[in-house]
């Protein structure tokens, strides 16, 4: 996969997490800044940075977080979860 292919590949998926994230605050599954949703992207993690909700997300509230829960893109630390999140891949 190429440089192109990569960041097309993570757009689609920073598309599909922000769409997620507007479905499950309008479900009312997140109350405040509690609960939290990550996605997997090749070998990066997409998730919610911590301190903010679901609830009107945008691209500057994600985080990208490499297989150590290392931000690597994005700014904040990444959800207070992300190691139970990134175990949970690894199941």
């Amino acid at each position: 996969m190429d440089s192109s292919d990569k960041q097309q590949s993570f757009e689609l998926c920073l598309k599909e997490f922000l769409e997620i994230a507007h479905r499950a605050a309008i479900l009312g599954l997140q109350a405040g800044t509690g609960g939290n949703i990550s996605v997997r992207c090749g070998s990066t993690y997409l998730m919610k940075a911590s301190g903010k909700s679901l609830y009107g997300l945008t691209e500057a509230d994600v985080v990208v977080v490499d297989g150590d829960g290392k931000v690597i893109r994005g700014s904040g630390p990444a959800t207070k979860e992300a190691g139970l999140h990134l175990n949970l891949y690894r199941v």
